[in-house]
């Protein structure tokens, strides 16, 4: 279950900016570096979002990803 995530208020525009400016931030480093390498699958996760990320309430760290 999602701790973070309210199953009962939608995400405010402000929250959802922020999401998008982090995630942002970190696709560079999730997208394969150019390479002549063409043997190596890149790892992909076709149904990425909230709900199949899992997060400790206390640490606010990712503990899961869940549905591959």
């Amino acid at each position: 279950m999602n701790y973070v995530r309210s199953f009962t208020e939608p995400e405010s525009p402000d929250e959802m900016l922020s999401l998008l400016d982090r995630y942002l931030q970190l696709a560079p480093a999730m997208m394969p570096q150019p390479s002549d390498d063409t043997h190596s699958p890149p790892l992909w996760h076709p149904d990425l979002h909230l709900d199949n990320v899992f997060v400790d309430p206390e640490s606010k760290q990712i503990t899961h990803v869940i549905d591959w």
